[in-house]
């Protein structure tokens, strides 16, 4: 089911369903010729308009404010302290990548605010364990979580979870029906992350961070919002793959 998933997401983005559009558009045009007036000729010109209208829509900030906004409206930034008391804290990925810098450390991007918030909650003798996951996690997640002060007793790591419903499957293997957890991950991904784990009889503590669209948009709208840009189109496919993949997993695989 992860292969597939993963297909589909590779599929189902804002830019190759632009670039399906335009496909279409051009066989209209070369299977039935574009005579002028013709209808092929009109089909092809509402297709190339929808893709054109649909991939700067997507390139913007003004969509990031409207389909990121409500993702991480519903997990307001909360401080340690306010955090309670759980048998482990599950770290989500971590926003790590292992030694892409061709150093033998992490490469740390937008999401690498997830190990820091860990690692203070962990300080704030919130939970005695981190389960940290993703890729590579011994070589990136680990060393950034041991700089922060965390003991490497004190870190387990799930590596093999191909996507977010593994690594619930995972932990929840792991800490067995009625634990506690806290669980870290970006704000965006925190509403289709507690469905996963909400599967898993663990009594899930949210404790999001990394508020993309919030800070995107603080600044209020002017009309830069409209102008596309590629940083605005690669943040706002994650967004849309936080919404069909949710409302997937709740209509089709019965979550």
């Amino acid at each position: 089911m992860a292969v597939v998933n993963h297909f589909i997401g590779a599929c189902l983005n804002p830019l190759v369903i632009g670039i399906m559009l335009v496909a279409v558009a051009f066989l209209v045009a070369a299977k039935k010729g574009c005579a002028k007036g013709s209808r092929s000729r009109r089909w092809t010109i509402a297709l190339t308009g929808l893709a054109v209208i649909w991939l700067w829509a997507w390139s913007t900030p003004a969509m990031t404010h409207l389909v990121g906004g409500p993702l991480e409206d519903a997990f307001p930034v909360m401080d340690e302290s306010d955090a309670p008391n759980a048998d482990a804290i599950v770290l989500l990925g971590g926003g790590m990548c292992a030694m892409t810098n061709g150093l033998c450390m992490a490469d740390i991007s937008n999401g690498g605010d997830r190990v820091w918030r860990a690692a203070e909650l962990f300080k704030a003798g919130k939970a005695p364990l981190i389960i940290a996951t993703g890729g590579r996690v011994e070589f990136s997640t680990v060393p950034f979580l041991e700089s922060l002060g965390v003991p490497r007793s004190q870190i387990k790591c799930i590596s093999s979870a191909r996507n977010t419903e593994e690594e619930a499957h995972l932990v929840g293997g792991i800490l067995g029906d009625g634990a506690h957890i806290l669980l870290v991950t970006s704000s965006w991904h925190m509403r289709r992350s507690l469905l996963m784990f909400s599967r898993q009889n663990l009594v899930v503590h949210p404790f999001a961070t990394d508020y993309e669209a919030t800070v995107k948009c603080s600044d209020g709208f002017d009309i830069t919002w409209l102008c596309p840009t590629a940083d605005a189109l690669a943040l706002n496919s994650y967004f849309f793959k936080e919404h069909y993949a949710y409302w997937g997993y709740r209509l089709l695989r019965g979550y």
